[in-house]
């Protein structure tokens, strides 16, 4: 490689995302209709991660996912969903500084944890038959994430939320084509030590110029679908 090490520099840093990898994953998936108009779905997935061949760089990760959807019909015109993410990652790594850690010395030890809970639902009506079909769906996600490293002071915490809604509608001009119209509105909101500064008391720390995030976006939506017959 034609990439020249600096003075003090531990060369294992530069590829420790190319690391042998041994993955234990278990789960199961269950699914009931306890009546014609009630389905439910429940999915669980946990997961071990070891990367025993590695000196820096990721050290091992355990996850686990769970998931929960329902659907009910109301009646032929008018039916609902919603579901529940459950999402949660462990991880520990290792790695070495430039110069605060000879590249021959010890490596620093951190470990993180992060997870996201999301929660949706959907609703779909038939308000003229063979003709308009109305739909709308609100989601919200919320993020949590620590990092922690071994013999130094906790950072604070990272914190994300997202918040969306959207409309639609679907008008059938013909049997072989219909317009869809749609409208999305989203509010993202997320608190992060390495952008906030002086606000969570990592004054020191530079920031590369990133902002913090706090948007909102509103997309609207023209579209025709023709089907060939």
């Amino acid at each position: 490689s034609p990439y020249t090490p600096l003075s003090g520099e531990n060369n294992l840093m530069r590829v420790h995302n190319l690391a042998d990898r041994d993955r234990n994953k278990a789960g199961f998936e269950l699914m009931l209709s306890p009546t014609d108009k009630l389905s439910l779905g429940i999915d669980v997935e946990y997961l071990n991660d070891d990367y025993s061949d590695m000196y820096l760089g990721l050290q091992q990760a355990r996850g686990v996912t769970a998931n929960v959807n329902l659907a009910y019909t109301f009646n032929e015109r008018l039916s609902a969903t919603a579901y529940y993410n459950h999402e949660q990652l462990e991880s520990e790594q290792a790695g070495s500084g430039w110069t605060v850690v000879p590249a021959d010395g010890e490596p620093w030890l951190a470990s993180d944890s992060n997870l996201t809970k999301t929660l949706g639902f959907g609703l779909n009506w038939v308000a003229i038959p063979k003709k308009l079909d109305v739909g709308a769906d609100l989601v919200f996600a919320d993020y949590t994430g620590k990092i922690q490293y071994v013999g130094a002071t906790n950072l604070p915490n990272l914190s994300a939320t997202l918040t969306g809604v959207g409309v639609h509608g679907v008008y059938r001009l013909k049997d072989n084509l219909s317009m869809r119209l749609g409208y999305r509105y989203e509010r993202y909101e997320a608190a992060d030590w390495a952008k906030y500064g002086a606000v969570n008391a990592v004054s020191t720390l530079l920031s590369l110029g990133a902002a913090p995030v706090n948007e909102e976006t509103h997309l609207v939506t023209v579209s025709l679908r023709y089907v060939f017959k």
